[in-house]
């Protein structure tokens, strides 16, 4: 009896965290007044540039390197 009357209650406090974080995390998103183009120009800057990273690899100055 205990186990039923706790599962609806746990449910509807799980839910109502889940939408506050989820209302905070989109008013969040929405004050950072993204630009889609610019961000789907700047993805397909770093699209085309992944293929020309080599791991592994050390570069000068950048110290680290053994």
């Amino acid at each position: 009896m205990v186990f039923l009357l706790g599962v609806p209650i746990t449910l509807v406090l799980a839910s109502m965290g889940l939408g506050g974080i989820l209302g905070t995390l989109g008013s969040f998103a929405a004050g950072l007044n993204i630009d889609p183009p610019a961000l789907q120009t700047a993805a397909n800057q770093a699209q085309q540039a992944a293929p020309n990273v080599q791991p592994g690899r050390c570069h000068a100055g950048r110290g680290g390197c053994s």
